[in-house]
């Protein structure tokens, strides 16, 4: 019966720890897709920024 018991809880604690990392996994893709997309907003304002400033100085 006691191992039973500690078989069940050990899946549970397998379980959990999936769980914990799947979200910890999810994090960092969002933190990742995040940083790629402040990247892009970034390369494009200083572009645009730098077309403006070329069409100001003609």
């Amino acid at each position: 019966m006691t191992k039973m018991m500690a078989e069940l809880e050990s899946k549970d604690l397998l379980k959990s720890m999936d769980q914990d990392l799947g979200y910890y996994c999810n994090c960092l893709k969002w933190l990742f897709t995040c940083s790629l997309a402040t990247q892009f907003l970034v390369i494009k304002g200083v572009r645009t920024v730098q077309l403006r400033a070329q069409f100001t100085v003609k």
